[in-house]
């Protein structure tokens, strides 16, 4: 894999002292670019933003420190690290380069052990917070869905019916409500070490077919009855609703199932009434004087 060169951006309105720094910054690989006013560099930094600046003080027009406070108080390039390069050791002048958003400086006349080193480390520092500052989104984003699937579990568990999801790349079950381990006799830990073709009567090649042809149809919804196996062995009569949602590359079939033995075994006394039924008496005739 190709690692990309840093990019250092140089401003500095004297034509030697950017020619200079670029010859200086070459051996360690670093790819530079050059803006002679403030004005410039900010017309630079938003084309394309560097990964570090180095800034002179004393320019025409815009000087550094409000080119500086400019980007820092700008989010978009807030963590590009700005080293000022200044002929001036007044602390007065650092505190000035400190307070406009300045992370390090050096002093002219350059040297160039010097500017490796204060280069390097800035550079370092600025990837370990791109790497911490994602981390913690990723953090956030982690909790937040947290949050989201545990009240999605309390909603779910207040539900009479059973709900499953099943992720259609896995064919597994990504989360079961309390209602479906009761129905079925499982744990849910146990369920979620499960995929839907283990509680019915077809092969996962079918089900992802029936999938398939549910994530295709026109309103991603299908309903029909079949059996389920409980842990134990036993089958129980249910009505299956299911639907399709898209979840990133992935699809989440919402399986909603509904106990209906009580109502096939209604269904069922009542076929058996109508076919064994005593057949109606005929009328008696009456004799007519």
């Amino acid at each position: 894999m190709t690692v990309r060169a840093p990019t250092i951006l140089i401003v500095d309105d004297e034509a030697q002292n950017r020619r200079l720094l670029a010859v200086l910054l070459r051996p360690e690989g670093y790819q530079t670019s050059s803006a002679i006013s403030g004005e410039e560099a900010l017309a630079a930094i938003d084309a394309s933003a560097p990964d570090l600046i180095l800034l002179d003080i004393t320019m025409p027009g815009m000087d550094g420190y409000q080119v500086a406070s400019i980007l820092k108080a700008n989010q978009a390039t807030a963590n590009i690290p700005i080293i000022m390069v200044t002929a001036h050791m007044e602390r007065t002048a650092r505190l000035a380069g400190l307070d406009a958003g300045a992370e390090d400086f050096l002093t002219k006349p350059v040297d160039r052990a010097e500017l490796w080193l204060r280069v390097r480390k800035l550079l370092r520092l600025k990837a370990f917070g791109d790497v911490r500052d994602e981390g913690l989104d990723l953090e956030q984003q982690v909790l937040a869905r947290t949050v989201d699937l545990q009240r999605f579990r309390t909603a779910m568990d207040a539900t009479a019916d059973a709900i499953m999801l099943v992720s259609r790349n896995s064919m597994r079950f990504m989360e079961v409500n309390e209602t479906a381990c009761s129905l079925l006799g499982y744990e849910r830990r146990q369920l979620l070490d499960m995929g839907p073709a283990e509680l019915i009567d077809a092969s996962n090649a079918k089900l992802e077919r029936q999938y398939d042809a549910l994530i295709a149809g026109p309103a991603n919804r299908d309903q029909q009855e079949t059996a389920m196996v409980r842990k134990d062995g036993s089958t129980v009569q249910v009505e299956v609703n299911s639907q399709a949602l898209r979840s990133g590359s992935d699809w989440t079939i919402v399986v909603v199932v509904r106990d209906i033995t009580e109502r096939k075994e209604a269904q069922m006394r009542l076929t058996h009434l109508a076919h064994h039924a005593a057949p109606d008496r005929p009328a008696q005739s009456h004799a007519v004087l």
